[in-house]
């Protein structure tokens, strides 16, 4: 079994273990944000390919509702419960007021960052 020595193992992790320049991360964020917002990147897909994704997709969507509703209309019953007027307000203003906190999110908070804007 062979030991080594103090001094080759201080030498050898001397070689290895090397200081990071001063303002290497900033040099490596500028090189990423100049990449990130260089004219050079584009979309994979175009905005009238997805413009034709979506129609097609909702086109296909109605249809099969459509085909869907002439072909069971007999079959399907649908039977809601009956809601007193106190529990259809309570229904209604949980979805305002759900609807005016997700609005409200939308409009405090930085689209890029999630964080907020104050």
């Amino acid at each position: 079994m062979i030991m080594y020595s103090d001094d080759k193992i201080k030498k050898l992790l001397q070689v290895a273990m090397e200081e990071t320049p001063p303002g290497f991360t900033s040099n490596v964020m500028n090189r990423v944000e100049a990449m990130k917002y260089s004219a050079a990147s584009q979309p994979l897909v175009s905005k009238k390919v997805k413009v034709a994704f979506l129609v097609t997709f909702l086109l296909l969507v109605t249809i099969i509702v459509v085909i869907a509703a002439l072909t069971m209309k007999d079959s399907i019953t649908i039977t809601l419960p009956k809601l007193s007027g106190r529990d259809f307000y309570s229904f209604s203003l949980s979805i305002v007021g759900f609807w005016i906190l997700v609005g409200l999110n939308r409009l405090l908070t930085n689209p890029f960052t999630n964080q907020p804007s104050m």
